[in-house]
This record gives structure tokens, sequence and C-alpha cells, in this order.
């Protein structure tokens, strides 16, 4: 499974929903990031984005990119951090 689909709904408190990202060497289709800036686009981006655009109703938040770029990052800790709460959601491979 590439990605899916949870439904939930968003408080009226303010805060950004938290979105981890992964910072992949591989898959960069995907998820990459620009070089040099802090815009990331591909797939998964391009897929997300076009959703909330559809949304009746605003929902801020931020893309986390979790690794290095150098090597391809633990997905079990991204995964975690979700858990935690340290991230609302993960996007990508």
């Amino acid at each position: 499974m590439l990605f899916g689909i949870t439904l939930f709904i968003i408080s009226n408190n303010g805060r950004q929903l938290r979105i981890g990202v992964p910072n992949r060497v591989s898959y960069r289709d995907f998820v990459s990031q620009e070089k040099g800036t802090d815009d990331l686009h591909g797939y998964c981006i391009d897929v997300f984005t076009a959703t909330v655009a559809l949304l009746p109703y605003a929902v801020p938040y931020k893309f986390v990119l979790f690794g290095d770029g150098l090597k391809n990052p633990n997905y079990n800790q991204l995964v975690y951090k979700v858990f935690s709460n340290t991230l609302m959601l993960q996007l990508g491979t």
C-alpha cells in the first residue's frame, strides 16, 4: 500500500498538522526536497495538497522532513514519532 486515507475532525485550536515526510535517497518521485530550499514536491505531496484544497474548511499544516537525505530514514522511527504524537501523520513511502 503506497498511502492510506484517514478521516479525522480538525479541532479549532490553531495548531498546525505536523506531517512527517521522509527525506529519502530513493523513490524521489514520491517525495523530495528541492535542493537549497524548504520546498517539497512529488506525487505524495501533490496528492495531499490537492486533497486538502478540496476540503470545505482550512487545514493548517507543516511538512517536517525526517532524515538527512544521505541515507533512507528508519521507517520504524518515523512511525514511532506518529505514535508518540511528535508528528500527527506520515506522508510518503
